[in-house]
């Protein structure tokens, strides 16, 4: 494993999109069923909208991937994790994290920050019938809940 760990590490990880070309669409179907499943019921007339939106927006100049990739320490932790920085960031300003309880994210950093800025306003939501996706899996909670959010800092503010 490790002599394909480093053959493929130059790489970014859709590359392989991008290789695909206009196979590409398809190709996001077959590896991940699980999304189109998801989001069908919002995309009742057009079956695909979802994995050429998903193919159209990954193909495009990797920035996102290149900053992904200089920031995470592998497997995706972070190199340098905001938790050991959060008494950095200004005081007063409204921090709102949210979760999919079902989610391989670990809302304890979230509680943590809570604990780290006592007196500040730090709001951590668990939403219930949600995994990584929050805003898919339940978007009527994910919306009210960022809304919340807007409102208290423009309040603050």
């Amino acid at each position: 494993w490790r002599l394909v760990i480093n053959v493929l590490k130059p790489f970014n990880i859709f590359s392989g999109l991008r290789a695909a070309g206009p196979l590409g669409p398809s190709l996001i179907n077959k590896i991940r069923p699980d999304l189109q499943k998801k989001f069908s019921g919002r995309m009742p007339t057009d079956p695909d909208a979802i994995s050429n939106y998903i193919y159209h927006c990954n193909v495009q100049n990797p920035s996102g991937e290149v900053a992904f990739k200089t920031l995470h320490a592998g497997l995706g932790f972070a190199k340098r994790p905001m938790l050991d920085r959060i008494g950095q960031i200004q005081s007063g300003l409204p921090i709102s994290m949210v979760y999919g309880a079902q989610s391989w994210m670990d809302p304890s950093i979230g509680y943590s920050v809570q604990d780290a800025r006592q007196g500040e306003h730090v709001t951590v939501e668990l939403i219930l019938r949600a995994g990584h996706h929050v805003y898919a899996d339940d978007p009527d909670r994910f919306n009210t809940v960022v809304n919340a959010a807007c409102s208290t800092f423009e309040n603050i503010s």
